[in-house]
């Protein structure tokens, strides 16, 4: 069992109609894992859609994505991969080299066994959906609208273009022209994607598709930044200058990406700023379930480089990773106060990981706050609404920097799929 939020302050009713839906979600988490696994086939852009979208990976290869269809169903789910930013030339030139820049090797097919994707013996209540995951191979968090990058040696950062294309290409060649429900997913990079695109997407969709259509979205690890936060070295030395604003404008200069128009008019001179997450999330109006852990160490160990965080911190790496966390539930607190009647969820359990426990599966996601895990709970709000406002903030008590019992560990964007995050080393709990 997991401990409740600070205070008590846990939104979830003690009791309604709607948890004998949440109880059953919640038996479905912990169903054997038998016949899990979702197998999804590739499928390549054709030349005339890569060319007329601008949709390709950073090598100039076609883009595409894989499908697992399920005609009976009107649902589907949309799942970014992640897989990191890049932000200069020689390290974009090198992804050239990988499935993150290129897909002259992505393999014919790839699987999920514990995510959105797969199947309903993994404990996903999406299981029966249609299934969609868009390779990530342009290394620009999928914002990015750049045949020719000036920036980047003349490679091309268009991961909206792709998701632009995905979205027609869908509607002319699949049975996405009669969707009802859409959940859009991704992690890490991909999380950071559907932050960025949700409300894109959520137009497109009925634009082009269904006016009716049922569009929610569920970042997986995306938050990036929480406001505040500085280098590790800088703090060391008692500077605390923030990273994330200044972060912010670099990445928007070099990506020159696409930006929620909402969020671009309402700050107009400062428009780069809606490249932060903790900025742009005020703007967005898509329903969205957030998926984040309180000490990403994702952010800690790589973008704020602290070598000496881990899960046993001492001494200033200590007092670090605990600056680190209270300014990260104050901006997941602020996520819900600042949605102005959109509606929204947070579940953030005390874990020092990035996106390794944050899944549909019971064995690689056991964590559980105020009696929900992740699976069930984004389950019954999906189809139901319950939990709305919630915020599932694990809270520790004696002032503890982690308190999670079992964190999990084995989820991934898509297991045997190309490419991956890379996390820094974490105990196997």
């Amino acid at each position: 069992g997991g401990v409740g939020a600070p205070g008590g302050c846990s939104m979830r009713p003690s009791s309604s109609p709607e948890l004998g839906v949440l109880r059953a979600i919640v038996l479905l988490t912990a169903l054997p894992n038998t016949t899990a696994v979702e197998t999804l086939v590739k499928v390549m852009f054709p030349p005339v859609v890569e060319d007329a979208y601008n949709a390709m990976c950073l090598d100039a290869t076609p883009a595409g994505y894989y499908l697992a269809e399920h005609p009976e169903s009107t649902g589907w789910v949309i799942y970014l991969q992640g897989g990191g930013l890049c932000f200069t030339k020689e390290d974009c030139k090198n992804r050239t080299q990988t499935v993150l820049g290129s897909s002259k090797d992505w393999p014919p097919n790839m699987t999920d066994d514990s995510n959105v994707l797969a199947s309903a013996e993994a404990g996903n209540p999406f299981g029966a959906f249609n299934k969609v995951w868009v390779p990530y191979g342009t290394g620009d968090c999928f914002t990015g609208t750049s045949r020719v990058n000036p920036h980047l040696g003349g490679l091309a950062t268009t991961g909206h273009n792709v998701l632009n294309a995905l979205v027609d290409h869908l509607i002319n060649t699949t049975e996405f022209r009669k969707v009802t429900h859409v959940l859009f997913s991704g992690g890490s990079a991909g999380g950071i994607g559907v932050f960025h695109n949700v409300d894109w997407l959520a137009d497109a969709v009925r634009t082009r598709a269904n006016p009716n259509a049922i569009v929610k979205a569920s970042p997986q690890g995306g938050y990036f930044l929480p406001r505040g936060l500085m280098l590790y070295k800088e703090f060391a030395a008692g500077v605390r200058i923030p990273l994330d604003i200044a972060a912010t404008y670099y990445v928007q200069w070099l990506e020159g990406g696409y930006l929620n128009p909402t969020c671009a008019a309402a700050l107009g001179r400062k428009k780069a700023q809606c490249w932060d997450v903790d900025v742009l999330q005020r703007f967005i109006k898509t329903p969205l379930f957030v998926a984040q852990n309180q000490i990403d160490s994702e952010q800690v160990a790589y973008q704020l480089e602290c070598s000496l965080c881990s899960y046993d911190p001492n001494g200033t790496a200590k007092d670090f990773m605990a600056k680190y966390k209270t300014l990260a539930i104050a901006s997941l607190r602020k996520f819900l106060t600042d949605a102005d009647g959109t509606d929204r969820v947070v579940w953030a359990p005390s874990c020092y990981k990035h996106c390794e426990n944050l899944c549909m599966a019971h064995a690689q996601s056991p964590a559980v706050i105020d009696g929900v895990s992740y699976a069930a709970g984004l389950g019954a709000w999906f189809f139901n609404g319950t939990g709305s406002g919630a915020a599932y903030i694990q809270g520790c008590p004696n002032g503890e920097l982690l308190c999670t019992p079992i964190c999990g560990n084995g989820c991934a964007d898509a297991p045997g799929s190309p490419g991956g995050t890379a996390d820094p080393p974490t105990p196997p709990n």
